[in-house]
């Protein structure tokens, strides 16, 4: 990916799928998509990605089937549980603002 895409603080949404990706982006340069909501990445061939990604963006919803890259080395990233918790709270938000109850029947 050009290094340029990593200025775009305001992208919310980036779907890099089968794309022949080895990775995204470095720890300097990943944090700088700074509003990133929503990241597709299936069908590359990354085995790694920065901590930045997870700590200084938004990231919410991840997207990384087929690739060699391993839930378990995610796990050992220092802002994996950071991201977890931001992920459970946009649900619980998500639950409050979506459950309709009809009580006058």
């Amino acid at each position: 990916m050009p290094a340029s895409l990593f200025e775009l603080s305001a992208l919310q949404e980036l779907s890099g799928e089968n794309n022949a990706l080895v990775g995204f982006g470095t720890e300097d340069t990943a944090g700088g998509l700074k509003q990133l909501k929503k990241l597709v990445l299936n069908h590359n061939s990354i085995s790694a990605l920065p901590d930045s990604l997870f700590s200084r963006t938004e990231l919410n919803k991840l997207e990384i089937e087929h690739n060699p890259l391993a839930w378990d080395e995610l796990k050992k990233l220092p802002s994996y549980d950071q991201w977890r918790e931001r992920q459970r709270i946009n649900i619980d938000k998500q639950m409050q603002g979506g459950l309709v109850v009809e009580l006058n029947k």
